[in-house]
C-alpha cells in the first residue's frame, strides 16, 4: 500500500491515525475554516518561494494520475541536466513524494522544502528526510537538502518584496545523512501496521503533536466534557490522572496523594464543578473595581496577520489592527454610547485606525480591556510609526484596566468556565443571554480571515454582509465587558 509524504508524517505521529486514514477516511474530521486558511497560506507562500528559483517548470498536480506526474518529472530531467522543477514527483519502494523545489546540479540534485513558518521544526526535517530517502533509493546524490521558511525580521518597504530577505534558506544535508537511515525501518513498521487490523493505541499526547490529529474526535469519543483534560494549565497532570484511570472530574478522589499532584486552582475547579458552586471573593472584586474611574470606555481590538507583508514598514506575521469597538459610560447611570471603526481592507489600516481611535476615546477615565497585554502591545507600536501620537498613546496606556484580572486570579469562578478565564467562557457563565454562537463570525481568528478575505471579493452584497458580521462580532466583545462589569459591580456592592 503506497505511502505518501503526508501519510508518512501521519504514521510518525500515530500508526492508528495512518491506518484510519487508509481504511476509514470517513471518520476524519471535517477540515475547519482555520485549517483550510493555513493550507491556503502555505500554497501562497510556496508559489512565491518558487520565484527564488526562476525559470522552473511546474508539474501540475493530478490526483488521478500520479504515474503521469512521475513520468513527466523523469522526462524533464532527462531533457535538461540543469533543470529546476516545481513539485517534482518521485516514487520508490512504495513511497511517494512531491518535492516543492527540485534542482539538477553538477554532482547531484538539490531539494528545497517550503514552509509558511518562521523556522525549522522536527516535523519539517522528517518531511525532508522522507524525500531524501526516496531520491537516494532511486540512485540520486542529494548534494543539498534545505528548508525555505519565512524571515520574520524582514521589513517590507511597501514598493517591492525582496524575496531573498523575506525567505530564509537553511541547509540540513548533514542532518539528513543520519535521519534518512531510520526511514526504511519506520516505513516497514507503518506497512506492518497497515497490513493488520486497526491498531490498538490509546489516546495520548501524540494526539496533538506535532499537529492535532484529524481523527481525534473518533479516538476521543469516550472522553466526556468536561473531563480531566479540562483542567486549566494542567502541564501533564491531566495525563497523569488519565493514566491512573480517572476520566471524569467527579471521578477524581481528592485524597492526599491526588491532592499533592494538583494546584489550588485545579482543586477549586474540580470542587466547583462537582458541587455546582460559584466561588466569589467580593472583597477582592470590590478592591479591583475601585481602581476604575468614570467615564469608562470598554474597548476591544481585532487584528490580522499576513505571512507575506502587504503594507510598508510591516513584518511577516505582524499583528495589524483593523477594527475596534468601544462602549462608553460617562457615569454609573448614563446611557451607553457605542463607537466603532472598520478599516478599508484594500488600504494600510494602521493610520486610519489610530486616528479614529484617538478621536473616539474619552480623554479621561479608565479604558477597560480584556487581556491588556494584547491591546497594549498593539498600542505601543503606534508612536514608532506615527511619532505625533506618542503623548496620547502614553496617556491611554496609563488608563488601561484589564477586566480579565478578577477571573484570572479566580476572585470569581463559575463551574461553566471550565478552568478558563477567556471571555468566551466567562460571558456565557455570567451573561447567558449574550451568546457568540448567535453570530456568523464568533471568534477572533474567523474575524481576521474574513477581513483579509475582503481583499479578493467582488460581490458587493457579500462584502456588505461580511462587514456587518465583523462589526457585530467586535461590538459583542466590548458589550460583553460592559455586562460583565455590571455583574461584578453588583456582586461587590
Amino acid at each position: 500500500m503506497p505511502i505518501s509524504k503526508s501519510q508518512y508524517l501521519k504514521g510518525l505521529q500515530c500508526h492508528k491515525a495512518l491506518w484510519l486514514l487508509k481504511n476509514k477516511p470517513e471518520l476524519k474530521s471535517k477540515v475547519t475554516e482555520a485549517t483550510q486558511a493555513i493550507f491556503s497560506q502555505g500554497t501562497e507562500v510556496g508559489k512565491l518561494a518558487q520565484q527564488l528559483f526562476p525559470d522552473g517548470v511546474e508539474i501540475k498536480f493530478d490526483p488521478k494520475n500520479f504515474k503521469g506526474m512521475i513520468t513527466k518529472t523523469k522526462k524533464l530531467m532527462d531533457e535538461d541536466s540543469s533543470i529546476t522543477i516545481y513539485e517534482a514527483t518521485f516514487d520508490y519502494d512504495g513511497c511517494f513524494a512531491m518535492v516543492d523545489i527540485f534542482k539538477q546540479a553538477p554532482g547531484g540534485v538539490e531539494i528545497y522544502e517550503v514552509k509558511s513558518s518562521t523556522g525549522a521544526k522536527d516535523v519539517y526535517l522528517d518531511d525532508l528526510a522522507f524525500q531524501v530517502y526516496i531520491l537516494q533509493g532511486l540512485g540520486y546524490t542529494v548534494t543539498k537538502a534545505c528548508l525555505v521558511t519565512i524571515n520574520n525580521e524582514y521589513i517590507y518597504d511597501g514598493i517591492k518584496l525582496n524575496l531573498k530577505e523575506l525567505f530564509k534558506i537553511e541547509e540540513f544535508t548533514k542532518e539528513m545523512l543520519v535521519k534518512t537511515k531510520h526511514v526504511p525501518n519506520l516505513v516497514k513498521a507503518m506497512n506492518k501496521a497497515l497490513a493488520g487490523d486497526e491498531p490498538i493505541i490509546d489516546i495520548g499526547e501524540h494526539c496533538k503533536k506535532p499537529y492535532e490529529c484529524d481523527f481525534k474526535a473518533h479516538c476521543w469519543a469516550h472522553i466526556p466534557d468536561p473531563s480531566v483534560f479540562s483542567l486549566s494549565n494542567a502541564r501533564g497532570k491531566d495525563w497523569d490522572l488519565y493514566n491512573e484511570g480517572y476520566v471524569k472530574l467527579e471521578d477524581i478522589p481528592l485524597t492526599k496523594s491526588v491532592l499533592s499532584q494538583l494546584s489550588n486552582k485545579h482543586i477549586q475547579q474540580i470542587e466547583s464543578y462537582v458541587q455546582g458552586k460559584t466561588h466569589i471573593n467580593r472583597e477582592a472584586i470590590a478592591k479591583e473595581l475601585s481602581k476604575l474611574e468614570f467615564p469608562l470606555a470598554f474597548l476591544d481590538f481585532e487584528t490580522y496577520q499576513d505571512a507575506v507583508p502587504q503594507d510598508a514598514g510591516t513584518r511577516p506575521f505582524e499583528q495589524i489592527p483593523f477594527q475596534y469597538s468601544q462602549h462608553i459610560l460617562e457615569s454609573k447611570d448614563a446611557e451607553l454610547i457605542h463607537k466603532e471603526f472598520l478599516a478599508d481592507p484594500n488600504q494600510d489600516p494602521r493610520e486610519p485606525f489610530i486616528r479614529s481611535l484617538l478621536n473616539d476615546l474619552p480623554v479621561t477615565g479608565s479604558i477597560v480591556v480584556y487581556n491588556q497585554s494584547f491591546e497594549a502591545g498593539i498600542m505601543r507600536k503606534f508612536p514608532v510609526i506615527f511619532p505625533d501620537t506618542a503623548e496620547q498613546v502614553s496617556n491611554i496606556l496609563d488608563r488601561f484596566y484589564d477586566l480579565m484580572f478578577p477571573f484570572q486570579r479566580r476572585d470569581y469562578y463559575h463551574p461553566e468556565m471550565q478552568g478558563s478565564y477567556s471571555i468566551k467562557k466567562v460571558l456565557p457563565a455570567l451573561v447567558p443571554s449574550l451568546r457568540y454562537s448567535d453570530l456568523d463570525i464568533s471568534e477572533g481568528a474567523s474575524a481576521s480571515r474574513a477581513f483579509v478575505g475582503l481583499r479578493t471579493l467582488e460581490n458587493q452584497e457579500e462584502i456588505n454582509k461580511i462587514k456587518k458580521d465583523l462589526l457585530a462580532y467586535c461590538k459583542l466583545d466590548s458589550l460583553a465587558m460592559v455586562e460583565i462589569w455590571k455583574i461584578l459591580r453588583e456582586l461587590s456592592s
